[in-house]
């Protein structure tokens, strides 16, 4: 019996004890002034990006999604089409596009809405550059660099100068014509 009265004389104070420490460590997690509704929910972007491919033939204009068969010297009309679903910016923003096997950029097609640098890849999208260039040597075989052939073009970035706000939409176009 005697055990029985040292728990009872034990009890009242602990639980006093677990009560307060409840008690002090919930006040301290709560700062004066702000509730859990005041904590800012990070907004995120999501970029859905379109390509769409018209070529004119006649007085009409196709869609290439493998309907129609291309026929060589066609010019083949890419749009590259961003639209941010989301609901937060997505900062320095930048789309790629590929210039398909057996075509060649048209020089001076691409084109941007917003401003965008436009930059090409002549090793399928490893590095970008403004004018890729080539090593070529000379008729004594000395190495010189020289800007690459718009036909070894492989690829086109985009690069914004801001950003693509929530809601928003960027278009970028480019042309390649049938080998």
């Amino acid at each position: 019996m005697k055990s029985n009265k040292n728990w009872t004389r034990y009890t009242a104070p602990l639980l006093a004890l677990l009560i307060c420490g409840g008690a002090l460590a919930m006040s301290a997690t709560r700062l004066p002034g702000i509730t859990t509704a005041a904590i800012p929910v990070t907004a995120a972007p999501k970029v859905v990006v379109t390509l769409k491919g018209e070529v004119k033939r006649a007085d009409k204009t196709l869609v290439v999604d493998g309907g129609p068969i291309l026929q060589q010297g066609e010019i083949i009309d890419w749009h590259v089409v961003s639209v941010n679903k989301g609901d937060g910016a997505a900062k320095a923003y930048e789309a790629e596009a590929q210039i398909p096997a057996g075509t060649e950029l048209v020089a001076g097609s691409p084109r941007s809405q917003g401003g965008a640098a436009i930059l090409f890849s002549i090793d399928h999208g490893k590095r970008f550059s403004s004018q890729p260039m080539i090593e070529k040597r000379d008729s004594n075989g000395v190495a010189q660099m020289v800007p690459a052939p718009i036909s070894m073009y492989t690829d086109l970035r985009y690069k914004w100068p801001g950003e693509l706000a929530a809601g928003a939409t960027l278009e970028a176009t480019y042309q390649v014509r049938i080998k």
